[in-house]
């Protein structure tokens, strides 16, 4: 009899496990296809479906070039001023990616809304047709989310589960850097 009611306990233990695993503890994942690409990202944010933007985790990234550490892509600030020091950069290189570690708490449909904030100076079309996609830790798609589109003179886009497409959300006029002068219209009040 105890057998039977351990081999009970193992078996539901077992299936909870698998289950959690199927629906929680995933990546975020964005990545262009194509050789000679470079991955620039100013901001990630991604809420749940109650629009608590949850937070996020142990940024990743294919490769580092000109300063642009992973983690400035969930530091909270969206200026998309590469030289405020806010935004991603990969190597040009083949398939470039960048992953972030979404809660453990948060299941696969409770993802509600995300945003991709983009750079804005004149590499905004860097971002062009970026795939999104919702990973395992084995790097299995779970929620395909689609190509982001173009990015021309586009600071931000958004996909919710409602819409399941990617729609811009904040046009932004391109950053003149001449030199040691910097403009852009978010640092003037018109």
């Amino acid at each position: 009899m105890n057998k039977i009611v351990l081999l009970v306990f193992l078996s539901i233990i077992i299936y909870l496990l698998l289950i959690r695993n199927q629906y929680e503890g995933f990546d975020l994942k964005i990545s262009l296809e194509g050789d000679k690409k470079i991955l620039s990202i100013a901001e990630i944010k991604v809420y749940d479906t109650s629009n608590n933007e949850l937070i996020l985790k142990e940024p990743i990234q294919s490769s580092t070039d000109f300063g642009g550490i992973v983690s400035r892509a969930i530091d909270n600030d969206n200026s998309g001023n590469y030289y405020d020091w806010t935004v991603t950069h990969t190597k040009k290189s083949s398939n470039p990616y960048l992953k972030v570690k979404l809660p453990n708490s948060i299941k696969l449909n409770h993802i509600g809304k995300i945003i991709i904030m983009n750079r804005t100076d004149v590499h905004t079309s860097r971002l062009d047709d970026a795939k999104v996609q919702i990973i395992d830790d084995k790097n299995n798609i779970l929620l395909d989310l689609g190509s982001t589109g173009k990015w021309d003179s586009i600071f931000s886009k958004v996909w919710t589960r409602e819409k399941n497409k990617w729609e811009i959300l904040d046009r932004e006029i391109i950053n003149i850097n001449l030199g040691a002068f910097k403009f852009s219209p978010r640092d003037y009040k018109l």
